[in-house]
């Protein structure tokens, strides 16, 4: 379960003049699931271009943040900005846990792990 003050250090930390609806906030989190899945199955071709595997999951972190801010015009900071108000959602909780997994499936493995 998300920790109990994370909406409260969330307000205190991020600024923005946007505030998304909930289903506003569904959607881009919809949407970041999506692109971080799609991208993910660019990862190989991706690894031959860049030196470090660990490089590649940042990198497409900023494509899909750049493929929401075309979709929706917002930055991260806005999404932080507005998850204060929607974190207590049960269906928020379960496409935000569904970003955590798809972003951990980003992250290589540390060798020797199989």
């Amino acid at each position: 379960m998300l920790h109990a003050t994370l909406p409260q250090r969330l307000k205190a930390a991020v600024t923005s003049n946007k505030n998304l609806s909930l289903d506003e906030f569904k959607s881009v989190l919809r949407a970041q699931i999506k692109g971080l899945e799609d991208e993910a199955s660019k990862m190989d071709e991706l690894k031959a271009h860049t030196k470090n595997p660990e490089e590649t999951a940042p990198i497409i972190q900023n494509r899909v943040n750049d493929l929401v801010h075309e979709e929706f015009g917002i930055e991260e900071e806005d999404l932080l900005a507005s998850m204060k108000d929607h974190i207590n959602d049960g269906e928020v909780q379960q496409l935000l846990l569904k970003v955590q997994q798809a972003t951990m499936k980003l992250m290589p493995l540390p060798e020797g792990m199989f």
